[in-house]
């Protein structure tokens, strides 16, 4: 697998950020905003508004098992400049320690960095309050490392043959966006990220960047070829589609093992020129004790298809799924083929 990561900051609110991400620090000024009103397409976001000249601290962070190559892209959004320090706006770590970072200068150039030691500036300048789609890859290594940095699609700063290593392991197993060291922010006052992907060199698509790319959250709209969980109250489909996810008030629920729910989705708002993959999300939890896990399923094609055993725990986590190709056909996904897809959970255990 090569996509390892996707997230359009739609589904979910700041207090439920730990489900999808590992990690966060959030301090001196307040909890982040994540979900609608923010986003660069009218959906969500991470968005955090700094006051002028206060200390701030915004990081989340992913971890994964060790690669020691990584492409990660988001798209940000500032107001204001940033006159104190150079401040990091994504990055890979090994075990939270910095490997290679994006940082804006300054002066508004981007800096690529190795945990403080600058590898590398871009020439342009970014404006406040415009989108920039920025994308990083880099392999870990202290002799044969490498960079490469776009902006909106465009490499702005590279090199190879470069230390790109600052702790005793050539590889990373963590990536985040946001600042992680306290800074102060000048008169910076707001950052947002938007449309977030990692992915690693591994396989044979999705191993390089994938530009400016669009994450769309589509939720259940419909009852799909199977219901056999039980609602709270109403459709099934109608007890998992809010946003942010609303926990116990409304959900479906299930004792049986080898059970399956599957629900009709919306549809994409346009048709995309390709889709790179797409990742199923479920929040589960179990309310005994005992063993319990759940598969996620897509269903395309009239087929089933099952993923791996997730086993719960008595607080909600969201599960992910992602595929790269329509598993029905082993190709690369069309708008017709999500569109007519139906995605639920299976009681495995």
């Amino acid at each position: 697998m090569s996509l390892r990561m996707i997230d359009g900051f739609d589904h979910y609110n700041w207090s439920q950020i730990l489900r999808k991400w590992s990690s966060y620090i959030s301090a001196y000024i307040g909890a982040p905003i994540v979900g609608s009103g923010n986003g660069r397409f009218g959906g969500g976001a991470l968005h955090q508004s700094s006051p002028a000249g206060v200390y701030a601290q915004q990081y989340i962070s992913k971890t994964f098992d060790a690669q020691p190559t990584w492409v990660i892209g988001v798209a940000v959004k500032w107001t204001g400049n940033n006159n104190i320090t150079p401040l990091t706006l994504m990055g890979v770590y090994d075990v939270g320690s910095n490997q290679v970072n994006v940082r804006i200068n300054t002066d508004n150039t981007l800096l690529v960095t190795r945990a403080g030691t600058i590898l590398g500036t871009t020439s342009i300048t970014l404006s406040s309050g415009v989108w920039y789609f920025i994308e990083l890859k880099t392999t870990i290594h202290a002799t044969a490392g490498s960079y490469d940095l776009h902006v909106n699609g465009v490499s702005r700063a590279s090199a190879s043959n470069v230390n790109t290593r600052n702790t005793a392991n050539s590889t990373a197993n963590q990536v985040g966006v946001g600042w992680p060291e306290q800074t102060n922010t000048g008169n910076l006052l707001t950052i947002t990220f938007d449309d977030f992907y990692a992915c690693d060199a591994n396989g044979t698509v999705n191993n390089t960047f994938l530009g400016d790319v669009r994450i769309e959250t589509l939720y259940p709209n419909a009852v799909g070829a199977t219901t056999q969980f039980t609602p709270t109250s109403g459709t099934n489909y109608g007890c998992v589609n809010e946003t942010p996810m609303n926990d116990d008030t409304s959900y479906v629920f299930g004792n049986t093992v080898g059970n399956i729910d599957t629900y009709k989705i919306s549809t994409l708002s346009s048709i995309p020129q390709s889709i790179m993959g797409t990742q199923l999300n479920s929040t589960a939890r179990k309310d005994s004790s005992g063993n319990r896990a759940v598969e996620m399923v897509l269903r395309s094609a009239g087929t089933n298809y099952l993923g791996p055993d997730n086993y719960t725990g008595a607080n909600y986590a969201t599960y992910s799924r992602i595929d790269e190709t329509d598993p029905a056909t082993s190709a690369a996904w069309t708008a017709a083929g999500v569109g007519a897809v139906e995605i639920g959970h299976k009681l495995s255990v």
